[in-house]
C-alpha cells in the first residue's frame, strides 16, 4: 500500500507537473513540498486540500479508501450556482431524514422532480405533481401552498 507522499507524487507526475510548480501554485518552498511527497514532513489540513484540488485526485484515493483516483465531476448543469437546506422533518423519509442536508439548484423544476421547497416557513422536500409537492413519507399531508427553492439533486446523511 502506497503512503500519502508516494500518492501526491504519482498524481503530480500524472498531471505533468515538476516539484517546483507545485511549490509554487501551493505558495511553499521547494523543499517543503519535496518533504511532503517523501513523508518526512506531515502536510497540513488545509494544504492537503490545496494540493488534492490542483491535483484533482479524491483524498480517498491518496488516503488509500478507494481506487478512484480523479475527483468526480459534476454534472454540467451543475456547475452554477447550487445551494442547499437541512431538512426539519422526516416528510421523505426514508429518502430526506430530520437533520438531513439537501443541495438543491436555484431554478424552475419539472413535474414530477424531487424538489426543495419552504411552506409555513418550514423547509419541505417531496415530488412535485403538478401545483402539489407530495412528500414521500405518506404520513404528511400534500402541500399546496410554498415558495419553491428548485429541484433536489444530492442529500448529505446527517452523522449520526
Amino acid at each position: 500500500m502506497s503512503n500519502i507522499g508516494e500518492k501526491l507524487r504519482e498524481a503530480r507526475r500524472a498531471a505533468g507537473l515538476s516539484q517546483k510548480q507545485m511549490a509554487d501554485l501551493t505558495d511553499m518552498t521547494n523543499v517543503t513540498y519535496s518533504s511532503y511527497e517523501t513523508g518526512s514532513r506531515a502536510i497540513p489540513l488545509s494544504k492537503l486540500v490545496d494540493i488534492l484540488k490542483i491535483l484533482n485526485v479524491s483524498a480517498d484515493w491518496v488516503l488509500g479508501l478507494t481506487e478512484t483516483k480523479e475527483v468526480e465531476k459534476a454534472p454540467a448543469e451543475l456547475t452554477g450556482q447550487t445551494l442547499s437546506i437541512q431538512a426539519a422533518d422526516d416528510s421523505c423519509a426514508p429518502l430526506i431524514n430530520q437533520g438531513d442536508m439537501v443541495a438543491y439548484i436555484p431554478k424552475e423544476a419539472k413535474d414530477g422532480e424531487m424538489v426543495c421547497a419552504v411552506a409555513s416557513g418550514r423547509p419541505v422536500f417531496g415530488r412535485l405533481i403538478g401545483d402539489l409537492i407530495v412528500p414521500a413519507n405518506p404520513a404528511f399531508p400534500v402541500i399546496r401552498e410554498y415558495a419553491l427553492l428548485g429541484p433536489a439533486y444530492h442529500v448529505i446523511k446527517k452523522v449520526q
